[in-house]
C-alpha cells in the first residue's frame, strides 16, 4: 500500500518539511528564513552554497533548498543546484538572484527574480512541495 500524499497527512501526524534557506545577504536570508518558520516550516540557513553543500552531505535534512544564484565561495547557486540533483533528486529547488535574468527563469524551473515578495515564495513553495500548506 501507498504512503498517503504528504498534503493528506494531519498535520498532528505529518513531519514538518524542511527549507534550506542558502543566501549571502545577511539581512535576506534572516527575513526570509524567519516568514518561513512562522509559515510553519523547518529552517536551516546558509550563508553559501559551501555551507549548504556540507549541511546536506553531512546527512542535514531539506526537503526543499530556496538559494541564490551569485554567493561567496567555490560553490555558486547554479553548482549547488546541479550538485542537488544528481545526488539528492527528492530535493526540490528553488533559485532566486537579482542579476539572473530571463536566462535564469528559462534555466531553472523554479526562479523568482528580487527582490521577491515573501507570499510568491510562501506560494511558490507550496507548489513545489505539493502540499497544501505548511
Amino acid at each position: 500500500m501507498n504512503a498517503p500524499s504528504a498534503s493528506l497527512v494531519p498535520d498532528s501526524v505529518r513531519e514538518p518539511f524542511h527549507i534550506l534557506v542558502v543566501e549571502d545577504e545577511v539581512i535576506t536570508r534572516s527575513v526570509a528564513a524567519e516568514f518561513l518558520r512562522e509559515s510553519g516550516f523547518v529552517v536551516v540557513e546558509a550563508a553559501s552554497g559551501d555551507e549548504a553543500w556540507h549541511y546536506l552531505i553531512s546527512g542535514g535534512k531539506a526537503n526543499l533548498v530556496f538559494t541564490d544564484l551569485k554567493m561567496p565561495g567555490a560553490i555558486q547557486g547554479g553548482q549547488l543546484i546541479n550538485h542537488i540533483q544528481a545526488n539528492f533528486p527528492a530535493i526540490k529547488t528553488i533559485v532566486t538572484s537579482g542579476n539572473g535574468g530571463p536566462f535564469a527563469a528559462v534555466t531553472y524551473s523554479e526562479f523568482m527574480q528580487k527582490p521577491y515578495d515573501l507570499d510568491e515564495v510562501l506560494d511558490c513553495i507550496v507548489k513545489s512541495l505539493g502540499i497544501d500548506s505548511p
